[in-house]
């Protein structure tokens, strides 16, 4: 049964309610004042399911229009399908007659119908990917791994970080001289980024895609006598061409060096994961 079916269904039900209430609440002599109440109640009821049925329903009208969409790509990709086929028969065939011609302007004239032949073949099947991944990220390696290459005294607030030695840059899209990296292609990413602050101190930073924080952390080796670490991580979808960074807290209380050396590497990676 479809689901906007039920809506005169659910109307009766409610209205038998109502009418059962209602016998019920003049037999007991009740106060017709009762009644209003659980008939406004009742028809709040009535909207809450109208509006729940309208919903399922705009929703079966989505999937319905994405199941057509997919049954005229699956057309599309076995005609694609069966003309790939011909084509390569056809080519298969001239080929063979290319072998056997034996005049100079009969093996010219395949060699040129060969050459349309693949031309066409080649159109089909770049035609057939794009219909199966149509407006999919572009699948690309990409990752970085850096990390700071001396100890950072007393940044200030709202200060980029930079991570100056690059161990891991796949595909050269993190900067080592600027801190940021850009996305080259749209996609899912993580990030994760790893501080290290002296003993006595704190310092609160996040991360950034383009102007927007999207994680943050706090690290803090406050009333210790050793250095603390902690570690953030994101997964974020990207666009081309944002860029993702690493800053201090405009507004967070402020008061570190961060440790970065043999033993504590404060550091920034990121990798597309489709």
């Amino acid at each position: 049964m479809k689901l906007a079916d039920m809506l005169p269904r659910t109307l009766v039900t409610v209205a038998f309610l109502t009418l059962t209430y209602g016998f019920h609440f003049i037999e007991a002599g009740a106060d017709f004042g009762d009644l209003e109440k659980i008939t406004l109640g009742l028809q709040t009821m009535i909207q809450q399911l109208t509006g729940q049925i309208d919903a399922q329903h705009t929703k079966i009208q989505n999937m319905e229009a994405l199941i057509d969409q997919q049954n005229e790509k699956i057309e599309a990709l076995t005609r694609n399908y069966e003309t790939i086929e011909r084509l390569k028969t056809n080519f298969l065939y001239d080929l063979v007659d290319n072998r056997n011609s034996t005049q100079k302007h009969d093996s010219k004239s395949n060699y040129n119908s060969l050459s349309r032949r693949k031309r066409d073949l080649e159109l089909i099947v770049s035609r057939q990917k794009r219909l199966i991944s149509p407006g999919e990220p572009t699948h690309q390696e990409v990752a970085f791994y850096a990390y700071m290459s001396s100890h950072l005294v007393s940044p200030g607030h709202g200060q980029q970080l930079v991570f100056q030695t690059a161990v891991t840059n796949v595909g050269n899209h993190y900067n080592r001289h600027s801190g940021i990296f850009t996305a080259p292609v749209p996609g899912v990413y993580v990030f994760s980024w790893t501080l290290a602050v002296s003993q006595g101190h704190y310092i609160y930073t996040q991360i950034f895609v383009n102007s927007n924080a999207v994680g943050a952390t706090y690290t803090s080796a406050y009333g210790v006598d050793n250095v603390r670490t902690t570690t953030g991580l994101v997964v974020v979808q990207l666009n081309a061409m944002d860029v993702v960074s690493i800053r201090v807290n405009m507004n967070g209380a402020l008061d570190a060096t961060v440790y970065s050396n043999d033993y504590h590497k404060s550091s920034f990676s990121g990798w597309k994961i489709n």
